[in-house]
């Protein structure tokens, strides 16, 4: 994602390339980064990739989001037809102006199909909230996203660590900011709470900062425990 990417350059000072593949079609990349933009390519030469609708697995019109779906025969001992990645992209049609005539990427893959939660009509990715919040100055390195439910109406809470020494911005006022974001990005609004920077463990894996309390609350008041 953006906010990890500009994180890796500031502290390397390094050239940092999207890529993507699956071991399934390994040893080809099936998706490659240009060298002067962000946004990746889809090398059609021996993996042939589509983006599809992840609920009928046809392929979605050019501009619309999906799924890939990758083709491969090169391998004949294991070959591949429409593997299913389970991740979440959205395309663009080949462009000569970008250098190359391969259907384009323009924000690479930016989550997975089956990471995503509703929060009132809305399709929510963790990966769109850990852009926002990961992006926002101050972040203090954690966070965690938490989905309640006050009677019918679910409620989504992002804890964030915030580092004041690193922002110089009013702990309210970059909340506000922050939430202003998540709006933009998600289409609902979420509660920010900012906590103290080490206040969560550190995880790599963005599932394991969604903490669902709807999943309790309704196995609850399916056994007779909550009214």
């Amino acid at each position: 994602m953006p906010a990890v990417r500009d994180k890796i350059v500031a502290a390397f000072d390094a050239e940092v390339y999207d890529s993507g593949s699956m071991a399934e079609v390994s040893p080809w990349m099936a998706l490659g980064s240009a060298l002067d933009a962000p946004g990746m390519f889809c090398w059609q030469d021996l993996v042939y990739t589509e983006v599809c609708d992840p609920q009928d697995y046809r392929r979605v019109p050019y501009g619309q989001e999906g799924t890939p779906v990758y083709t491969t025969l090169e391998r004949v001992s294991q070959p591949m037809i429409r593997l299913l990645s389970n991740d979440l992209t959205r395309w663009e049609a080949p462009d000569a102006s970008r250098g190359r005539t391969y259907p384009f990427l323009p924000r690479g893959i930016y989550g997975r199909i089956d990471d995503m939660f509703v929060v009132r009509g809305e399709n929510i990715y963790p990966s769109a909230i850990d852009d926002v919040v990961m992006g926002a100055p101050g972040y203090g390195g954690e966070h965690r996203i938490v989905i309640t439910r006050d009677g019918s109406m679910d409620e989504l809470v992002v804890q964030v660590e915030f580092d004041p020494a690193a922002c110089g911005t009013p702990v309210e006022e970059w909340r506000a900011r922050v939430e202003t974001d998540l709006r933009t990005v998600l289409g609902v609004g979420a509660l920010v709470v900012p906590t103290s920077p080490g206040t969560f463990p550190r995880t790599d894996f963005k599932a394991r900062r969604v903490v669902d309390d709807r999943t309790l609350l309704d196995g609850l008041r399916k056994n007779g425990g909550a009214s």
